[in-house]
């Protein structure tokens, strides 16, 4: 397949902070703003959009903003230096550019978003047909290339093509209802520190409320990698549990198959699958009944797309089908709208993580943010929990990457 693109003109990196609606709900964040980086490639009067998603505190992933956005700035720069506006790029010369920095995938998968979101805008693309027009390392298959395309003419280009308009901090002042209405979601996910399970009334209250959940929802426990004890698993064993989420960090096929061999549980990796190849390892030894997908944790969109056909294709002898999800603690549309689009593609799998079913194809979009004068704003606005207004109080710094260098703009 014959790679189509053009390099933007200049990359605009902001740093803001996003005004949250509610605590935010991660069980390690208590606090009422979050930082986000948002990368826009810019190209005549069209832009693209990406997210840089790790956050420097709480400790809630590998990579962390500061180092990412330094990273992230570096090789705009480097891009910047090799390619003409305008001019139809390399694809290999691009890969081999963000490849010379090992790791840090956050980086370079903000840039290959933000890249791909602004060649559907200037081809015109819907959302389906941009991450269809961005694979040039390995075609996809033949059913999912079909696949593609057949979305593209149902939903495609009309959805895409919205007008520009925001949001302000002032729409999202209404009260927040106090009930939640169960019959939106289809699981209940209990963060867990393995630590204070030790503790017999608190497992007896954690049992108490798996049982209360209706039988209707799934309930999964999540450990975070806090490595439970094995009296702490078989009191869990009794219970109505989908799944355990997390229980134990592994970084090796020969650990996981040492930790996981005699377990009697299904069982999510997460945070172990830190990359492409991890995945792929681990799914090759069986190690885990269900992914946890998280976009920023690969180097470009074709590389997650194949991963998700990967994993929605179901593993070779089986009938085990659709074994992932896509999770994220994004509060930017950017990533989450693009989770909306990958869950149209492989319905086997769903999102997670986000909130409650609806909120996912509320729009569906590639990148749902516009520029404004001296700010950005965003269509539909909300996020897990809050609102994402960047305006100029909310921003801590800008900077623009033309021709190789970088330069703060006030």
């Amino acid at each position: 397949m014959e790679f189509s693109g053009v390099f933007p003109e200049s990359f605009d990196v902001v740093r803001c902070a996003l005004p949250l609606f509610d605590h935010h709900r991660s069980t390690v964040s208590p606090n009422r703003f979050k930082e986000a980086v948002v990368v826009v490639a810019r190209y005549g009067a069209d832009a693209g959009f990406g997210e840089l998603s790790p956050l420097v505190k709480p400790l809630y992933e590998e990579q962390f903003l500061d180092a990412a956005q330094s990273v992230l700035l570096d090789l705009l720069a480097e891009l910047s230096r090799k390619f003409k506006p305008g001019s139809s790029f390399d694809f290999e010369m691009y890969r081999s550019t963000i490849d010379s920095v090992r790791g840090w995938s956050s980086a370079k998968f903000a840039i290959d978003t933000a890249l791909a979101d602004l060649n559907g805008r200037l081809s015109r693309l819907g959302p389906f047909g941009s991450i269809l027009n961005w694979f040039s390392e390995s075609d996809p298959s033949v059913v999912l290339r079909e696949r593609i395309v057949n979305l593209d003419r149902k939903v495609g280009v009309s959805d895409f093509n919205v007008a520009p308009h925001g949001t302000s901090i002032g729409d999202f002042t209404v009260v927040v209802p106090d009930f939640i209405d169960v019959s939106r979601y289809r699981r209940v996910k209990i963060k867990v520190d393995a630590k204070v399970c030790e503790d017999p009334s608190w497992l007896s209250q954690l049992s108490t409320f798996v049982r209360d959940v209706p039988n209707s929802i799934d309930v999964v426990v999540d450990f975070n990698e806090s490595a439970p004890s094995t009296a702490v698993l078989a009191a869990l064993s009794d219970e109505p549990i989908k799944f355990l989420e997390a229980p134990y960090g592994v970084k090796t096929v020969e650990e996981g198959l040492r930790i996981f061999r005699d377990r009697q549980y299904k069982v999510a990796f997460d945070e172990s699958l830190v990359d492409e190849a991890r995945l792929v390892d681990f799914d090759n030894a069986g190690l885990f009944d269900i992914a946890v997908v998280k976009p920023h944790r690969f180097d470009s969109v074709s590389r997650l797309v194949n991963a998700l056909e990967r994993l929605s294709a179901g593993r070779s002898g089986t009938n085990t089908f659709g074994h992932f999800y896509m999770g994220g603690m994004y509060d930017l549309p950017v990533l989450r709208r693009l989770i909306a689009v990958l869950t149209t593609i492989f319905p086997d799998g769903e999102a997670s993580d986000l909130g409650p079913d609806v909120d996912y194809f509320s729009a569906p979009l590639l990148p749902s943010v516009v520029a404004g004068v001296g700010t950005l704003k965003v269509i539909g606005g909300v996020g897990l929990s809050g609102a994402f207004v960047p305006n100029r109080e909310y921003v801590s710094t800008r900077c623009r990457i033309e021709d190789g260098q970088i330069t703060k703009v006030d």
